[in-house]
């Protein structure tokens, strides 16, 4: 036996260039299967912070919106003009005036009326959420009351 043949060099040496060529095959593979892999793990991150971010916005939304109902008069108004212009501008933009009159105090009349039972719901939810969380604290006091005036005392 010669010495190729118990290294696997038999014929020239094809095996051995086979045995490179996959070698060589499988070498490119693994590259490109941890590059795929790094730009999945990338990807998935990149998403799971849009996913916070659109989480934290949800919050900030939600305490807008129990601010505005617990402390301006007329909240509800407020919320639903703001809810109207939002969807508006999704569904392609504001939705034209009509300038007679009749139109006109329609909308006067629906500003005025009592809101809906679902803005009720809202409403009466947040009061509540007011109520179970210590409402009750100094600053709302403090606006509602006048300070209290001290008398220094006198030296005797």
């Amino acid at each position: 036996m010669s010495r190729d043949s118990l290294n696997g060099k038999t014929n020239g040496g094809k095996n051995w260039i086979e045995m490179n060529e996959e070698n060589k095959r499988l070498k490119k593979l693994i590259v490109k299967y941890e590059t795929e892999s790094k730009a999945i793990i990338s990807k998935a991150s990149t998403l799971r912070e849009r996913e916070k971010t659109a989480l934290l916005q949800t919050l900030e939304l939600f305490k807008l919106n129990n601010y505005l109902i617990s402390r301006l008069p007329d909240s509800q108004r407020v919320l639903d003009d703001y809810l109207k212009t939002s969807t508006s501008k999704v569904n392609g933009g504001p939705k034209p005036s009509t300038s007679n009159a009749s139109a006109r105090k329609e909308k006067r009349k629906d500003s005025n009326a009592s809101p809906t039972s679902s803005s009720n719901k809202i409403s009466n939810y947040f009061k509540s959420m007011d109520k179970t969380s210590g409402a009750n604290d100094a600053s709302d006091d403090s606006r509602r009351r006048s300070p209290r005036k001290v008398e220094p005392k006198p030296n005797k």
